[in-house]
């Protein structure tokens, strides 16, 4: 083996035993919660609107994916509007959906009206703050319960 050959062959060896092998990335799952009382499960009953507590997504970057699933729990009608809302900071007073930095970017599904899990993908989170908007609407039974969970 002449002498370049070798070096190269040197090169390869070194390259492989110094890199240093990263595991891929993982997701995490966050539960939102309720701004009143930290609950994962809140009560959107009849035509009450809710908002979660905001949540830090800086860790999101725009050319990811975020998922999120959702979910109604209740024994009579379920008809639920799920919202997400930006802003550039936290919530001012948590729970309130008054808060007039918090824009709603997207309506995520208009009319929920099962208790199964659903999924969606979020738009790109542009604002370092999320928070999520749910409405019952008109023949929304008063006993619903709802669910979210992000992949983040």
């Amino acid at each position: 083996m002449n002498k370049y050959k070798c070096l190269t062959l040197t090169a390869i060896i070194m390259l492989f035993a110094v890199t240093m092998v990263h595991a891929a990335p993982y997701r995490s799952t966050v539960n939102i919660k309720s701004a009143t009382d930290d609950t994962v499960q809140f009560l959107v009953g009849g035509t009450t609107t809710i908002c979660t507590k905001s949540l830090k997504v800086v860790d999101i970057k725009n050319d990811e994916d975020t998922g999120i699933m959702y979910k109604a729990i209740g024994s009579g009608t379920i008809d639920i509007t799920l919202a997400m809302q930006q802003s550039y900071r936290p919530a001012a007073v948590e729970g309130t959906c008054e808060d007039a930095e918090y824009l709603d970017t997207n309506t995520i599904e208009a009319s929920i009206s099962d208790a199964n899990w659903s999924l969606a993908t979020l738009d790109t989170v542009i604002l370092p703050y999320i928070r999520f908007k749910v409405t019952g609407n008109g023949s929304n039974a008063a006993g619903t319960l709802f669910e979210i969970k992000v992949s983040k």
